[in-house]
C-alpha cells in the first residue's frame, strides 16, 4: 500500500511538472552481458541502463542453475524519437522492476 501511495504521488507530481513517468510493460531489446548495459524498451521510450552484476552457472553435480543478481544500476539514459532526453521521472519503484526484468533476461540467456 505504501508503494502505490509513493508511485501515485509520484505521478501526480510529474503530471503537474508535465514530465513523463516511466512505467511498465518493459522489453528487453538488447543485452550486454560483457559490458553489463541493457536497452530497454518502455513505451514510446527506450532506457540505456549501465548496471554492475554478477552472474554464472553453478551446480553440484546432479543439477545446475542460474546464479543471478544485480547489484546496482550506475546509470539510465532515456532516449525518446529526437534522441536522448532529461526530462522523464522514473520512480524508485520502476527502477526495482527494471533489476528484475533485466535480471530475467540474464537468466533466460545463461
Amino acid at each position: 500500500m505504501k508503494n502505490a501511495l509513493i508511485l501515485a504521488a509520484s505521478v501526480a507530481l510529474a503530471a503537474c511538472s508535465g514530465k513523463p513517468v516511466i512505467t511498465g510493460p518493459y522489453e528487453v531489446e538488447s543485452l550486454d552481458m560483457e559490458h553489463n548495459v541493457a536497452a530497454i524498451k518502455s513505451g514510446d521510450l527506450v532506457l540505456e541502463v549501465e548496471f554492475e552484476g554478477r552472474f554464472f552457472k553453478d551446480g553440484n553435480g546432479y543439477t545446475s542453475w542460474n546464479d543471478v543478481e544485480v547489484k546496482s544500476v550506475n546509470d539510465v539514459k532515456v532516449y525518446n524519437e529526437d534522441g536522448e532526453t532529461e526530462d522523464y521521472v522514473l520512480p524508485s519503484k520502476e527502477v526495482s522492476n527494471i533489476v528484475q526484468v533485466i535480471e530475467n533476461e540474464i537468466a533466460e540467456k545463461m
